[in-house]
C-alpha cells in the first residue's frame, strides 16, 4: 500500500510539473490576469497588444487606464480612459477612477467634472464626496467646497474623511477655531486616523501654539511613525520652541524615510546649527545642496555654519551665490556685510602683525565698500552687531592668533 502511495503521488509531482503553468493567449485575458496579480510592466505590455488587435475594444481599454494609472503614466491614462469613456459614458465607477487621476495631475477643474459625472450615474463613494470638496478648495473655492460637504454629510453616514474636508474647507475660509471643531469630530470617528492631527497641528502653527502643535503632531507620529511630512513638522516646531535635543531625533528620522527631501536636510541643518554643532549641519546642508543647490535658504543657513566655524571665505561665497537667487532679502545682505567686514578687518590685522589704528581699519573698509559698490561709511550696524557677538569675537581673535601676534 504505501509503495502504491508512493508511485501515484510521484507521478502526480512529474504530470504537474510537466504542464507547467497556463499562459492565456487572449492579451486581454493575460494582461488582467498580470494587473491582480500585480504585474503591471506586463500588464501594460497585454494590453497595448489588445488594443492593437482590438481597436475599440471598451473593456481592453478600461483595463489599459487602469495599469497606465498604476504605472504612474497619467498621461497615457488619461489618453485611455477618455477613450473609454466615450464608448462606455455610463460607466460610473470609470469616471470615478478618471476624475482620480485627474485630481492625481492637478487638474482639479477636470477632476470636479469627472466626480460629479460619476455621482450623476448614480455612484456613492464617500473618497468622491471628499476629493470633489478639496477640488474646490485648491481652486479657491472653498465656500462651494463648504457647502457641498455639508450637503453630503446630510445625506450619508459621516465619515473622518468627511469632517477633515470640512476642517480644510473652514480653515480656508479663516475659521480656525471652527476648523479645529471638525478635525475633533474627525478624531472622534477614527480616532487611529492620523489625518486630523496633522491638520489641527498645521492650524496650531499658524496660530503661534507650538505647545498644542507639538502635542497633535506627536500623536500623529504615534500613529503613523513614518510619515515625514509630520516628522519634519514637528521637529521644526520644536526648534521653533527651543527643544532642539529633541528636534534632532526627529528630523534624522524624517531624512531617513525620505532622503530626497531638500527641505528635511534643510531642516536638520538649522537643527543641528541650533544645537551649536556646525559640522553636522554642513553635512546636512551638503546633502540638500546636491539634490538642490538653487535654493537659498540652503545657501544662506550653510553660510551660517561656515561663518561659526570660523571659514569666513566659504560663509562669504555661499551668501553670494544666496543672494543671486533671490536678491530681495536683507537679512542675507545684512550678514554679507557682517562677514566683509570681519574679513577685511582680519585682513588689515593680519597684515600689520599687531593691532592696527583704527583709521587703518577706516580706510580698508571704504576702500572695500566702495568695490562693493555699497554706500560709503555704512557699516556701522554690521561693527555693532559683531561688537555685540562674543561668539564672532572669539572665532576673530582664534583667527589673528592663526596668523601671528596678539
Amino acid at each position: 500500500m504505501v509503495a502504491l502511495r508512493t508511485l501515484l503521488v510521484g507521478l502526480l509531482v512529474s504530470a504537474c510539473a510537466a504542464s507547467g503553468p497556463t499562459v492565456p493567449k487572449d492579451p486581454r485575458v493575460r494582461g488582467k490576469q498580470a494587473l491582480d496579480q500585480g504585474r503591471i510592466a506586463d500588464a501594460v505590455r497585454a494590453l497595448e497588444i489588445n488594443a492593437k488587435q482590438r481597436p475599440g475594444d471598451p473593456a481592453g481599454s478600461r483595463l489599459l487606464a487602469i495599469a497606465y494609472t498604476r504605472k504612474g503614466d497619467y498621461a497615457s491614462a488619461i489618453k485611455t480612459w477618455e477613450a473609454a469613456l466615450e464608448k462606455a459614458p455610463k460607466d460610473a465607477d470609470g469616471w470615478r477612477r478618471y476624475g482620480h487621476v485627474r485630481y492625481a495631475m492637478g487638474h482639479y477643474d477636470r477632476a470636479s467634472q469627472a466626480y460629479r459625472k460619476s455621482l450623476s450615474l448614480g455612484l456613492t463613494d464617500v473618497q468622491v464626496d471628499v476629493r470633489l470638496a478639496e477640488s474646490q478648495i485648491a481652486l479657491r473655492k472653498p465656500k462651494q467646497a463648504l457647502l457641498w460637504i455639508e450637503s453630503r454629510l446630510k445625506k450619508h453616514k459621516p465619515s473622518a474623511a468627511m469632517h477633515v474636508a470640512r476642517g480644510r474647507a473652514l480653515r480656508a475660509l479663516s475659521h480656525p477655531h471652527e476648523a479645529i471643531k471638525a478635525y475633533r469630530e474627525a478624531v472622534r470617528i477614527a480616532p487611529k486616523d492620523p489625518t486630523a492631527f496633522i491638520e489641527m497641528g498645521k492650524i496650531y502653527e499658524v496660530l503661534d501654539f507650538p505647545a498644542r502643535a507639538v502635542k497633535v503632531y506627536s500623536k500623529a507620529i504615534k500613529l503613523q511613525p513614518e510619515h515625514s511630512e509630520t516628522l519634519t513638522r514637528l521637529g521644526r516646531v520644536l526648534i521653533q520652541t527651543g527643544r532642539t535635543v529633541d528636534a534632532l531625533p526627529i528630523l534624522t528620522r524624517a531624512a531617513r524615510v525620505q532622503p530626497d527631501s531638500v527641505a528635511i536636510h534643510n531642516n536638520l541643518g538649522v537643527a543641528y546649527n541650533a544645537a551649536g554643532l556646525p559640522e553636522e549641519a554642513i553635512t546636512a546642508f551638503q546633502v540638500g545642496l546636491k539634490l538642490d543647490e538653487r535654493q537659498p535658504a540652503l545657501h544662506s543657513n550653510i553660510a551660517e555654519s561656515y561663518y561659526k566655524q570660523g571659514d569666513f571665505k566659504a560663509a562669504e561665497e555661499h551668501l553670494r551665490r544666496s543672494l543671486a537667487l533671490s536678491p530681495e532679502r536683507p537679512v542675507v545682505f545684512m550678514a554679507l556685510r557682517r562677514v566683509v567686514l570681519v574679513q577685511v578687518v582680519l585682513n588689515v590685522r593680519c597684515e600689520a602683525g599687531k593691532t592696527p589704528p583704527a583709521d587703518t581699519v577706516r580706510a580698508a573698509l571704504d576702500a572695500r565698500w566702495k568695490v562693493e559698490g555699497w554706500q560709503p561709511r555704512s557699516y556701522r550696524d554690521e561693527l555693532q552687531a559683531v561688537l555685540a557677538d562674543r561668539e564672532a569675537l572669539h572665532l576673530m581673535d582664534k583667527a589673528m592668533q592663526g596668523c601671528g601676534g596678539k
